[in-house]
Protein backbone atom coordinates (compact mmCIF):
# COMPACT_ATOMS: atom_id res chain seq x y z
CA UNK A 1 0.00 0.00 0.00
CA UNK A 2 1.13 3.44 -0.97
CA UNK A 3 1.29 5.77 1.69
CA UNK A 4 -0.76 8.84 1.69
CA UNK A 5 0.25 12.00 0.11
CA UNK A 6 -0.07 15.19 2.03
CA UNK A 7 -0.09 18.19 -0.65
CA UNK A 8 1.37 21.54 -0.04
CA UNK A 9 -0.82 23.66 -2.01
CA UNK A 10 -4.29 23.52 -3.89
CA UNK A 11 -3.99 21.78 -7.81
CA UNK A 12 -3.73 24.88 -10.47
CA UNK A 13 -3.87 23.66 -13.92
CA UNK A 14 -2.59 26.82 -14.78
CA UNK A 15 0.84 25.26 -13.63
CA UNK A 16 0.87 22.83 -16.29
CA UNK A 17 0.14 25.51 -19.30
CA UNK A 18 3.23 24.78 -21.57
CA UNK A 19 4.00 25.87 -24.21
CA UNK A 20 2.61 28.62 -25.30
CA UNK A 21 -1.02 28.88 -26.99
CA UNK A 22 -1.72 25.48 -25.00
CA UNK A 23 -4.21 25.06 -22.00
CA UNK A 24 -3.55 22.27 -19.36
CA UNK A 25 -7.07 20.71 -19.37
CA UNK A 26 -6.85 17.39 -17.28
CA UNK A 27 -5.73 13.70 -17.56
CA UNK A 28 -6.38 10.88 -19.13
CA UNK A 29 -7.70 7.37 -17.53
CA UNK A 30 -5.44 4.82 -16.15
CA UNK A 31 -3.92 2.66 -18.78
CA UNK A 32 -0.76 0.65 -18.98
CA UNK A 33 1.96 1.79 -20.53
CA UNK A 34 3.70 -0.37 -23.53
CA UNK A 35 6.94 1.31 -22.65
CA UNK A 36 7.38 -0.15 -19.05
CA UNK A 37 4.17 -1.86 -17.99
CA UNK A 38 2.89 0.16 -15.11
CA UNK A 39 -0.32 2.51 -14.89
CA UNK A 40 0.35 5.75 -16.75
CA UNK A 41 -2.15 8.53 -17.97
CA UNK A 42 -1.62 11.54 -20.93
CA UNK A 43 -1.93 14.82 -20.18
CA UNK A 44 -4.50 16.90 -22.36
CA UNK A 45 -3.95 19.78 -23.54
CA UNK A 46 -6.36 22.01 -25.52
CA UNK A 47 -5.04 24.28 -28.36
CA UNK A 48 -6.56 27.74 -27.97
CA UNK A 49 -6.25 28.76 -31.95
CA UNK A 50 -8.63 26.28 -32.67
CA UNK A 51 -10.39 24.06 -29.68
CA UNK A 52 -8.43 21.20 -30.90
CA UNK A 53 -8.03 18.36 -27.86
CA UNK A 54 -4.40 17.16 -27.57
CA UNK A 55 -2.94 14.13 -25.86
CA UNK A 56 0.16 15.14 -24.94
CA UNK A 57 3.13 13.24 -22.56
CA UNK A 58 2.58 10.18 -20.30
CA UNK A 59 2.73 10.66 -16.75
CA UNK A 60 3.36 7.87 -13.90
CA UNK A 61 2.07 8.01 -10.06
CA UNK A 62 5.22 10.40 -8.85
CA UNK A 63 3.31 13.42 -11.11
CA UNK A 64 0.97 15.10 -9.03
CA UNK A 65 -1.12 15.93 -12.41
CA UNK A 66 -1.66 12.24 -12.21
CA UNK A 67 -3.18 11.96 -8.96
CA UNK A 68 -4.98 15.65 -8.70
CA UNK A 69 -6.09 16.45 -12.18
CA UNK A 70 -9.86 15.79 -13.93
CA UNK A 71 -10.01 12.76 -16.08
CA UNK A 72 -11.63 13.31 -19.35
CA UNK A 73 -12.32 10.56 -21.30
CA UNK A 74 -11.14 11.65 -25.17
CA UNK A 75 -12.99 10.74 -28.13
CA UNK A 76 -12.04 12.79 -31.38
CA UNK A 77 -11.96 16.17 -30.54
CA UNK A 78 -14.85 15.34 -27.79
CA UNK A 79 -14.07 14.99 -24.12
CA UNK A 80 -16.59 13.57 -21.23
CA UNK A 81 -15.23 14.23 -17.84
CA UNK A 82 -14.81 11.11 -15.62
CA UNK A 83 -15.59 11.52 -11.90
CA UNK A 84 -12.36 9.85 -10.42
CA UNK A 85 -14.49 7.23 -8.30
CA UNK A 86 -16.39 5.85 -10.93
CA UNK A 87 -12.58 5.64 -12.98
CA UNK A 88 -11.37 3.96 -10.39
CA UNK A 89 -14.22 1.30 -10.29
CA UNK A 90 -13.90 0.27 -13.70
CA UNK A 91 -10.39 -1.60 -12.98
Amino acid sequence: MKPFKFFIKPFNCEDYDNPPNFRFLGVTPIFVSEDNGRDARKMIYVYLDDGTIVPAQTIYDDHDAYHRADVYQVHGNQIFLILRNEETSKL
